[in-house]
């Protein structure tokens, strides 16, 4: 995985354990704080958050909002006093083919909390999500989809169960 694409990816722990992934998609030097997309079930008002970048930087985070109509999505800010990296998140009419190559950057649990890139390839349209040809696994949960030309697409939720390497994310 191309190191640019994965300088956004963030690992998002729980004061009292757990958490998932997020990416970094927006960061604002004049208001210091940066916005990460997750999923609604990683994200939550109720919990203390903590965002923590590759380079070991960190700050606590604040849920912001779930996405429309019960899709997977949370929106996070974070208070950052240094830039944060983003990785920029595809326009509608930039969508993935059937067959093009993708990168999922995360933290999954499988891998004692450490990043994790994996390369996998885009199926089509399942339902309204959008299926991928990739190894998942729990912590995996929202991390990003990365395009070929390094851009956010999806943000991953799970897999089918059963097997490990057919991903379902939400397109962007």
């Amino acid at each position: 995985m191309p190191g640019e694409y994965a300088a956004a990816s963030v690992k998002i722990q729980y004061e009292n354990g757990g958490g998932g992934s997020g990416t970094v998609v927006y960061y604002d030097s004049s208001q210091r704080a940066a916005l990460v997309l997750t999923n609604r079930h990683v994200a939550s008002p109720n919990r203390k958050m903590a965002v923590l970048l590759p380079d070991g930087r960190g700050s606590g985070a604040q849920f912001l909002c779930y996405g429309p109509d019960g899709t997977d999505l949370a929106a996070i800010a974070v208070t950052a006093d240094e830039t944060w990296p983003i990785l920029p998140v595809a326009a509608s009419d930039e969508k993935t083919k059937a067959g093009s190559k993708v990168w999922m950057a995360g933290y999954p649990g499988s891998m004692g909390r450490k990043q994790t890139g994996r390369l996998g390839y885009y199926r089509g349209q399942r339902g309204r999500d959008d299926w991928y040809t990739m190894y998942c696994s729990g912590g995996d949960s929202g991390s990003g989809i990365i395009s070929e030309d390094g851009k956010l697409v999806g943000v991953l939720w799970g897999g089918d169960a059963g097997n490990h390497y057919s991903t379902l994310a939400v397109p962007l």
